[in-house]
């Protein structure tokens, strides 16, 4: 961003501009419902994207193209539509995993009779079905007399509980058992009340969207199963740490301990890293589970279970444990912070401390230096006016030889004295001019 006039201005050019505003208005139509027929069976399949390129999901997408025949009817990077004689497909492209939708005719005999997955190249299933994340078959057929009833066709739920509402204003009626039948797809019935193709379309990408993203989410519990154990371990061995820290008091492996700490911290940091992209996009996840539920507007069928609260019920515990396993995470961290902060001010006092010891017993050397050097200070005096007073008393009985009539002992015994007291001052003076006081 660039300032002019203290107001900020995109630091682009007018083309570039113009290309992002472009970019801008398609993203409002990158992945768009399809519009359905009142009788339709829809197969449903979403894959986890590859981290090693777009190209990697692009392949499985232009492999089903190559196999199946499709004529393009719309494409982009992260959208493609395409349709032969029996079947349509759409692919969508999404940031954590890729979606294909296959639509067909729906057979009139009972629901599932006839699933879209059977229009499929076989070598193409056979290839890719087994990774699949979700699974799910969608049989649309008008409301007839027994629309409220709960379907009871050997194809379609295999057993009890079923769980469905009035959806739309009461204009369509959803049901399901959430249950992986024999073919590793689960089933969904909607019963249509004359929504018209693009309101159904739009109802079916809701319950498309609940299922992802409700697996998504769930997906981030199994994450938390193993992140809370090593969570559980680190937080023994971080009681073990401070029960011993408690029992050593003042100890001089403090030290020892604090590197414990550290590392400790470091394994809990990568543990933060590694799963906390997961714990954001399972709240997210979560949120848009909720939201279409909302979008849905889901009302009682007497007798019947709300889907909408069948998936409350189980979802939100799932919510719930990954909002306290990413809590309890995050008050480790603060826990070992804390504790790491606690150690090091222990260790800087305990140093302190010692160089206070330290200090102290260098100013007792320091004084007894002192204390030393006045005495060689003092032994000097005496040493120098020792021999000043042997060259003057020698100097006198030269001179008393020589014929001076002087008293040699008597002149030394007076000189003595004066010859002391100035060396005494001339050693003031020199230390003086030396800077030593």
């Amino acid at each position: 961003m660039k300032r002019t006039n203290d107001r900020p201005t995109l630091s682009l050019r007018w083309s570039e501009i113009g290309s992002l505003r472009s970019d801008a208005y398609r993203e409002l139509y990158q992945h768009p419902p399809l519009p359905m027929p009142e009788r339709t069976v829809c197969s449903y399949v979403v894959f986890l994207a590859s981290e090693k390129g777009e190209h990697i999901n692009r392949d499985r997408l232009e492999e089903l193209i190559s196999f199946a025949g499709l004529k393009t009817l719309e494409q982009n990077d992260l959208f493609f539509l395409g349709t032969n004689d029996k079947l349509k497909v759409k692919w969508e492209r999404h940031s954590e995993f890729e979606t294909f939708t296959f639509c067909s005719r729906a057979s009139e005999k009972s629901e599932f009779a006839r699933t879209s997955i059977e229009g499929l190249p076989k070598q193409w299933t056979a290839n890719h079905f087994e990774d699949s994340l979700v699974a799910t078959h969608i049989h649309v057929t008008p409301v007839d007399k027994n629309y409220l009833e709960k379907p009871s066709s050997p194809d379609c739920f295999q057993s009890p509980p079923v769980a469905g509402g009035f959806v739309c204003d009461r204009n369509a009626v959803i049901w399901s058992d959430f249950r992986i039948q024999g073919d590793g797809f689960t089933r969904i019935v909607v019963k249509d009340g004359n929504l018209g193709p693009f309101r159904l379309g739009r109802l079916i990408q809701r319950i498309l969207d609940i299922e992802t993203y409700r697996v998504l989410a769930q997906m981030g519990q199994l994450t938390n199963y193993a992140t809370n154990r090593r969570i559980a371990a680190l937080e023994d061995e971080l009681s073990n740490i401070l029960a011993h820290e408690e029992g050593h008091s003042g100890r001089p492996d403090d030290k020892a301990l604090l590197e414990k700490l550290i590392a400790l911290s470091s394994r809990v940091d990568n543990l933060v890293t590694r799963d906390s992209n997961r714990y954001d996009a399972t709240k997210a996840y979560g949120q848009i589970v909720f939201r279409r539920l909302e979008e849905i507007n889901e009302q009682r069928i007497q007798g019947a279970q709300r889907l909408s609260n069948f998936i409350r019920r189980r979802f939100i515990p799932a919510m719930n444990t990954n909002d306290a396993t990413a809590t309890r995470l995050d008050k480790l961290e603060q826990r070992i912070a804390r504790t790491s902060a606690l150690f090091r001010t222990k260790i800087d006092v305990q140093v302190q401390n010692q160089n206070a010891l330290v200090l102290d017993s260098m100013n007792r050397r320091a004084d007894t230096q002192i204390k030393l050097q006045q005495t060689v200070e003092a032994l000097s005096v005496v040493a120098i006016s020792y021999y000043a007073i042997g060259i003057f008393s020698t100097l006198a009985k030269f001179l008393n030889l020589a014929g001076v009539s002087l008293q040699a002992d008597l002149m030394t015994g007076i000189a003595a004295p004066i010859i002391v007291y100035m060396v005494f001052i001339f050693g003031r003076k020199l230390k003086r001019k030396l800077g030593l006081r």
